[in-house]
């Protein structure tokens, strides 16, 4: 497979595990250039709110772990400059970990285009070849067990290496470009238009609800329930798009 621009491998440990009010805590990035050479980055963040017992219980970070650290807004540019310009690749990245960096870089001021960015989930690509656990891929995979799992760096370094020995063990894979995979990695039968995927795109081109008692259902028929969206608990990305798409309508409309 060759890279025409760097793929970016990330994991995040977070407070909690709802996209609109998780804060990451920790992050773990292996940067995969097109020469194949590797760049690593971690860090630990403090979140600014109280880290739940939960989460401590799940990857072993606490408020005293990070009382000194710098806050994720204070890193923020440097790592927009990690991920700017880059493809993304991680382990069930595509529901949960790059809504919620995208919710962090919003809350910092950076606006982070996905636009024309290729998204490869190792997890979707296993759960259709083998559906395991990325400790059991790992297993699988690479024939040994996975240590310190829940530990951000460890987690990207792990689906780094599960990718590529897919790509070896798998003939159809490895002969793949990037736009193949990036949709072999999802489940989605609609391309998603925000990141949580609420809205998704059908074959006319128009907005659909993809959940709730409208799911099916195209946005410009349901302007209501649209508008319902922008004062309900949704995250920032997804009310973003439900204003674009209203705003498109609206225009249309007004031709």
């Amino acid at each position: 497979m060759k890279l025409s621009r760097p793929l970016v491998f990330f994991d995040l440990e977070t407070t909690g595990p709802v996209v609109s009010d998780a804060r990451i805590v920790q992050i773990g990035v292996t940067k995969c250039m097109p020469d194949r050479s590797i760049r690593l980055y971690e860090e630990i963040f403090n979140p600014g709110v109280p880290i739940p017992a939960e989460a401590t219980a799940i990857h072993g970070i606490t408020d005293a772990l990070v009382a000194n650290a710098p806050t994720f807004a204070a890193r923020a540019h440097l790592l927009w400059r990690a991920f700017k310009d880059s493809d993304l690749a991680g382990y069930n990245l595509l529901s949960y970990d790059v809504p919620v960096l995208w919710e962090e870089f919003h809350r910092a001021g950076i606006d982070w285009d996905l636009s024309g960015v290729r998204i490869i989930d190792a997890e979707k690509i296993f759960k259709k070849k083998e559906p395991r656990t990325l400790q059991a891929a790992v297993k699988f995979y690479l024939d040994r067990e996975l240590e310190d799992g829940h530990d951000a760096a460890v987690d990207a370094q792990a689906t780094y290496e599960v990718f590529f020995a897919q790509l070896q063990r798998y003939p159809d894979l490895g002969q793949m470009s990037l736009d193949e995979l990036a949709q072999y990695s999802t489940f989605d039968e609609r391309p998603r238009i925000d990141l949580a995927g609420r809205l998704v795109r059908d074959e006319d081109g128009d907005a659909v609800f993809a959940f709730g008692k409208h799911r099916g259902k195209k946005v410009k028929d349901e302007i209501g329930y649209a508008k319902w969206m922008l004062g309900a608990e949704f995250s920032a990305n997804t009310k973003l798009h439900v204003q674009r798409e209203l705003e498109r309508i609206e225009n249309t409309r007004s031709v």
